[in-house]
């Protein structure tokens, strides 16, 4: 816009807007056996949030605020309504046979679905004990390491990496661009080196 105002000698010179550096992704995530000594080492009422977050990247914020209502036990579903997770859309969220023994534990009434108690001071604890983190000053709080969020792209890897297509990974995370989902897809070297023996056996052939 400044540009044609100039040309059509609007504003005598074009003001200047730095562009905001793109930020780094971060690259934390746990494969399945990490993520269940992970979860081994937290309050047995915290597992279902956990593996909820784990299995479909949902968000912790968002996590929290899902009710029994939205529960379909049977379908094996969660339908979440529009304006609470970020994108602002409606999600229906599939849940794993894991999941649903779990969730049938629980009293089903009204309110939310997962409890999160001390969530985050536990998940530090657990975190240090594993070797995930490390304790950074006298209380729990203060801490650096493995972060929820990492679970996002844990669960963006796993979905990719199980042979589950694109699009419907994203319908099940929530991503709406294509962007920002593949920033969540860390890939590791371990797969990097997977890949090209892969090529390398068929070239061989």
């Amino acid at each position: 816009m400044f540009k044609l105002a100039e040309r059509e000698d609007k504003v005598s010179h074009v003001p200047y807007f730095p562009m905001q550096k793109e930020s780094e992704p971060r690259e934390g995530f746990l494969e399945r056996p990490d993520f269940e000594r992970l979860r081994a080492e937290m309050s047995e009422h915290l597992h279902p949030a956990m593996t909820f977050c784990y299995e479909t990247g949902c968000r912790t914020g968002a996590m929290e605020k899902v009710i029994w209502p939205w529960v379909k036990l049977a379908e094996k579903e969660i339908s979440i309504p529009p304006g609470v997770v970020k994108n602002r859309k409606p999600l229906i969220v599939p849940l794993s046979d894991e999941l649903v023994a779990m969730l049938k534990k629980k009293f089903q009434g009204i309110g939310p679905v997962f409890e999160s108690g001390n969530f985050r001071r536990e998940w530090n604890k657990a975190c240090v004990k594993c070797g995930l983190g490390e304790k950074t000053g006298k209380d729990w709080f203060r801490y650096k390491g493995l972060v929820p969020h990492d679970f996002r792209r844990s669960a963006v890897r796993n979905l990719i990496n199980s042979g589950v297509d694109t699009a419907t990974a994203m319908k099940i995370t929530g991503h709406r661009t294509l962007h920002v989902f593949l920033r969540y897809n860390i890939i590791s070297t371990g797969q990097l080196h997977e890949a090209m023996e892969r090529v390398t056996s068929k070239v061989a052939k």
